[in-house]
């Protein structure tokens, strides 16, 4: 219902009391400073003997991969358009886990759901940020490809840039600090990041409801709905029965749900406009997967409850 309430709250605001400029400027807030900090807080003051669940990254980061390969398999045999079918590979495996992530796990499962998040958090970062590099460079339209040298550099400079990366691997480091040799970060500091983390989920959801627009549903409308339906329901079943069956519960498959299962990430429509892809497609599956989710994480979570596994 918070989901809910603040998306509607982001619709109607926009236009009546803020612009879209307003909200491009929120999104870039929350994307250069307030997620950011809320990865280093979060992290940073972690236990790092409670974050050794490399089984359950091991399990998402090849389930990352796995999914962007089939696409690579599936998409081209049915889309014929080299723009469009890098906006829908990205759409569908790409997903706005470092948002949703923390809140929502905390919501299900306590600081427990959120720890195993985190500990997922850097690799699936650079796994998704890396994954939508090449992808977008692989299904570039004629004249914009870049060669293979160009479209590695790409990569690197996309992963050393990013601002989620870099606070996520500073948290590991002061947490690793902190336990191996007694270091602790100034109360101001950590003060400070916790208040800016506080304003996370409001904004960033907010700010997705005032993405929603009747223009935004015109046009390549079935192609979205498609992509969507396979981002909020067929991926993250798959993925969650897979888990079931290696025997994870509990956190591990709050992790696994919200991972496979939350709306295409925000950045994708940015990425996918800067590097010359389909970005009106890439908008509209991030805003029919974002209203899909509002109903999609709730009914996966009470199969997933009544199924005793969390």
């Amino acid at each position: 219902m918070p989901l809910l309430i603040f998306t509607v709250l982001g619709y109607y605001l926009r236009g009546r009391m803020f612009s879209a400029v307003f909200f491009a400027d929120i999104d870039r807030f929350i994307f250069k400073i307030a997620l950011p900090a809320m990865l280093f807080s979060e992290i940073s003051e972690c236990d790092i003997s409670e974050l050794s669940d490399f089984t359950l990254v091991l399990f998402c980061c090849t389930g990352i991969v796995a999914v962007t390969l089939l696409l690579f398999a599936i998409v081209p045999l049915i889309v014929k358009d080299n723009a469009r079918r890098g906006a829908i590979i990205q759409g569908i495996f790409r997903s706005n886990y470092a948002i949703l992530g923390v809140p929502v796990a905390e919501s299900l499962a306590g600081e427990g759901g959120a720890k195993s998040i985190l500990i997922i958090m850097p690799a699936a970062i650079i796994l998704f940020n890396a994954l939508a590099v090449i992808t977008l460079s692989i299904f570039a339209p004629k004249g914009e490809k870049q060669s293979p040298g160009a479209a590695a550099l790409s990569i690197v400079r996309s992963v050393a840039k990013n601002p989620l990366i870099i606070s996520s691997l500073l948290g590991l480091i002061f947490a690793l600090l902190r336990v191996k040799a007694g270091i602790e970060l100034p109360t101001f500091v950590l003060r400070t990041t916790e208040r800016l983390t506080d304003t996370v989920y409001a904004l960033a959801v907010i700010s997705l409801g005032a993405g929603i627009t009747k223009e935004g549903f015109r046009g390549k409308i079935g192609v979205a709905v498609v992509s969507s339906i396979c981002k909020t329901i067929i991926v993250p079943a798959v993925a969650i029965t897979i888990a079931a069956a290696l025997g994870f519960r509990g956190e591990r498959i709050i992790a696994v749900f919200i991972l496979f299962g939350a709306p295409t990430a925000i950045s994708s429509y940015i990425m996918a406009k800067n590097m010359k892809s389909d970005a009106e497609l890439a908008g509209q599956i991030l805003l029919v997967s974002t209203v899909m989710c509002l109903f999609t994480l709730f009914a996966i979570t009470f199969i997933i409850k009544t199924a005793g596994l969390i």
